[in-house]
């Protein structure tokens, strides 16, 4: 489990994850986080291998849906929280291959 979280794993989840999504609730947008990329990531890695690691609370946006329809509710991690995830989604998918498809949740899950 080192490597996912080892300093060049975590930033390959980085460059996954950097393409979509904004800011967090820390207010860290990807420019900031690019330019103190080493420090975040180190971070991350330093809090993992201690059993540190805690995921900050999610930034609730809403989304209007139309008239007369309610809101949306967009739940946004933090950069340094998706970078994270990104890596237990590896884990995940490493340890279950046969268990867990690769695609898009809406390819698999049929209503």
């Amino acid at each position: 489990m080192k490597d996912y979280f080892s300093k060049s794993s975590l930033e390959a989840c980085f460059d996954e994850v950097v393409q979509k999504g904004g800011q967090g609730i820390d207010g860290v947008d990807v420019e900031a986080f690019s330019k103190r990329k080493d420090e975040h990531l180190a971070l991350i890695e330093k809090k993992i291998k201690s059993e540190a690691y805690a995921f900050a609370p999610y930034l609730a946006k809403l989304q209007t849906k139309g008239r007369g329809k309610a809101p949306r509710v967009i739940s946004v991690p933090t950069l340094r929280d998706r970078v994270v995830l990104k890596a237990l989604k590896k884990i995940l998918h490493d340890t279950f291959k046969d268990a867990v498809p690769l695609g898009l949740p809406n390819q698999t899950i049929h209503c």
